[in-house]
């Protein structure tokens, strides 16, 4: 019983790392191409560069969607999609910043 419990165990714990190992190699390209696009100087290009390359990346972020889909996985490139060349970041509202600097006036 505790032999069948232990095979059990590792059967279980096996298959997903090999899923994870298993990364396509259309979503490492995908990866590379959105790092290299953010990675560009935009105020160099046109507006039609720009534009061209809003839409390369709405199609890539299609794909992904797509291949994650098909594989019922995330990948982190999809993650670069989402959040962009800068990141996810911290917004403070004008109310929130005119309150702020009104209490360390007061404070100070």
């Amino acid at each position: 019983m505790k032999t069948f419990f232990a095979l059990l165990c590792v059967a279980f714990l096996a298959a997903p790392v090999r899923a994870a190992e298993e990364v396509p190699a259309r979503v490492l390209e995908i990866d590379a191409r959105v790092q290299e696009v953010y990675a560009m100087d935009f105020k160099e290009l046109s507006a039609k560069e720009r534009g061209a390359l809003r839409k390369e990346l709405r199609g890539l972020k299609k794909e992904m969607k797509a291949i994650e889909k098909e594989h019922n996985t995330s990948y982190q490139a999809s993650e670069r999609l989402k959040d962009g060349p800068r990141g996810s970041g911290l917004y403070i509202s004008t109310g929130a910043l005119i309150i702020i600097l009104i209490l360390l006036i007061i404070l100070l």
